[in-house]
């Protein structure tokens, strides 16, 4: 009866933590550290295992989509892309207007491996 049971963790306690650290992470992986030795200097901050810092990374600093005021000066307008966008290649069709339907044709010795397949 005289034993203390370990506090409870509740949940998104630990992302709290890396949110709260995530601007001196971020400008350390940019700098080129490698994550696991940012991990190691923030590990008895963010108390976490190292995999779930790994998911924490990538999926708030990595997967992150540079902002229009990120990549381009302020007071200038964004300059479209050059160029036409490409268009979808046309699917072959039968000359009676119909779509092809591809046959298989085995080979054995085929040489290209779309052959094969």
């Amino acid at each position: 009866m005289g034993e203390q049971q370990p506090e409870k963790r509740r949940k998104g306690e630990h992302r709290a933590l890396f949110l709260t650290r995530i601007d001196v992470i971020r400008t350390e992986l940019q700098q080129g550290w490698p994550v696991k030795s940012v991990y190691e200097r923030h590990k008895s901050e963010l108390q976490m295992s190292y995999p779930q810092f790994w998911r924490y990374v990538s999926s708030l600093i990595l997967k992150e989509t540079p902002k229009v005021s990120d990549t381009a000066p302020p007071n200038e307008a964004v300059a479209p892309p050059v160029g036409t966008p490409e268009q979808p290649p046309a699917k072959p069709t039968d000359p009676h207007g119909g779509p092809v339907i591809r046959q298989f044709e085995y080979n054995p010795r085929a040489k290209n491996p779309e052959d094969l397949i």
